[in-house]
């Protein structure tokens, strides 16, 4: 398992866990260390998540966890050669005439277009083998396209680098060009005053102060709080309330989902089941309702590029607690803590792509699976041995369903199964984190927690 692998276990403790009551309350040790200790995964959507103890002045801030990172990932890369040795080049064919060879009846017997010692994306180890095979006169319009093809790549990847300091890896490279489109963005426009933040992380990753490694840092108003470390949601909500973070700050390099703690108020609203999306998207009128009568500060988490077939939308991202409902009201799966990007336009009235899309959070929550009965049918369950899936034999031949333009969830007309909620009838629950009135090492003056 690798470092991000470890790292991601760790945080994720919501994420296809069954609760052993016996084992945790077998001893005090057991019952300490175990991070889901009174989770509750079904019951009352009213239900509240048990908030940790931690306290801001006990961190090591100014440690940095990047050596033995750089540690894990060596070992990693080590056990991947020994497991992943790359077989040999082929027999290499050349043909002699002045006339390249293009008859497929005359092509040698093993000859083929591939490259299985080369891996895809060694650019410049294609580009070198692609001049080869033009040189061997064989089949060269296909290599031809394949030189073009990453040569391309190459080109895009030269004009990248020339906009930033020489010898950046090409992956802090990339986040810089995505950190300086978020730049021109907030130029235009900065709800949650995260400008200073984004010119700060671009220029610890130009002087290679930061690297892109599974470790976080955290900033507020442009002022980094801590070296590279690996990713706490109970740290990130400590060092929030204690530099006033409502605003202005931001956490670089995390790429998980996390879990929230809770706000009394929740709300349900209509989501797409969209199984590509890695992101939950709402509007922004739908945060009154989410908030509730009390109406607290909404955590911004950064901001975040999503790409639609018309390009770019620069969204902020916040963080919401999410949980599914079945048909009668009850939680099928905890309050859990989920990215939230907040799309720029409202809700508009007609036809068109207009719904909420919920993410990941079927995939995060509930064994899901799909049966080929030719209804479309999305079968989920809390747990693995609740999977009852009915047999069915791959209907190709069947006329599909009439669907209407981008059904939510899943189609009416679906067949129940006994003793699983239908997909089509739970619903998505939403509701603000509820911080704690004031957790220990954070000053008197952090934000307060909404009244209940």
């Amino acid at each position: 398992m690798s470092s991000v692998d470890r790292k991601k276990r760790k945080v994720n403790i919501f994420q296809n866990r069954k609760v052993d009551k016996n084992k945790r309350t077998s001893s005090k040790k057991s019952k300490k260390s175990d991070p889901d200790a009174g989770l509750s995964w079904t019951g009352s959507p009213w239900d509240k998540t048990v908030w940790g103890d931690l306290d801001v002045n006990e961190l090591d801030l100014d440690k940095s966890y990047d050596d033995e990172e750089r540690e894990a990932e060596l070992k990693e890369l080590e056990n991947k050669e020994e497991s992943q040795t790359r077989p040999q080049r082929q027999t290499r064919w050349r043909h002699a005439g002045s006339t390249p060879l293009t008859d497929c009846s005359r092509l040698p017997k093993d000859w083929n277009m591939n490259e299985p010692d080369l891996d895809a994306d060694d650019i410049e180890g294609q580009i070198v083998r692609a001049k080869e095979r033009l040189e061997d006169n064989i089949m060269p319009h296909a290599f031809e396209w394949k030189l073009q093809h990453y040569q391309g790549r190459q080109d895009s990847i030269d004009a990248k680098r020339g906009r930033w300091p020489t010898g950046l890896p090409i992956e802090v490279v990339d986040r810089l060009e995505c950190l300086d489109s978020i730049r021109r963005a907030l130029e235009k426009g900065d709800e949650f005053e995260q400008l200073p933040n984004v010119l700060s992380v671009m220029e610890a990753y130009k002087s290679g102060k930061i690297r892109i490694c599974g470790l976080v840092t955290y900033w507020s108003k442009g002022v980094q709080l801590c070296q590279l470390r690996p990713f706490s949601w109970d740290e990130c909500i400590a060092i929030n309330m204690h530099h006033k973070g409502t605003k202005g700050f931001w956490v670089e390099g995390y790429d998980i989902s996390i879990r929230i703690p809770n706000n009394d108020w929740f709300a349900t609203l209509p989501f797409l089941f969209d199984s590509g999306s890695d992101v939950m998207e709402i509007f922004p009128n739908d945060l009154p309702l989410i908030l509730g009568p009390n109406r607290p500060e909404v955590m911004s988490f950064g901001t975040s590029i999503v790409d639609q077939h018309g390009g770019e939308v620069h969204c902020p991202s916040i963080q919401v607690e999410v949980c599914l409902l079945d048909g009668k009201g009850k939680r099928m799966t905890p309050w859990t803590l989920i990215e939230c990007d907040v799309y720029p336009e409202n809700e508009r009235p007609g036809p068109g792509p207009n719904y909420r899309i919920d993410g990941p959070v079927f995939r995060n929550l509930l064994y899901c699976c799909y049966v080929p009965d030719g209804r479309n049918s999305l079968i989920t369950a809390t747990e693995e041995l609740g999977m009852h899936l009915p047999n069915s034999v791959p209907q190709s031949r069947r006329r599909p369903n009439v669907r209407e333009f981008m059904p939510l969830v899943a189609p009416e007309n679906r067949r129940p199964v006994e003793g699983i909620p239908p997909v089509d009838r739970a619903a998505h629950a939403l509701r603000h984190p509820g911080w704690p009135s004031r957790a220990r090492g954070v000053p008197e003056n952090a934000p307060p927690r909404p009244a209940e």
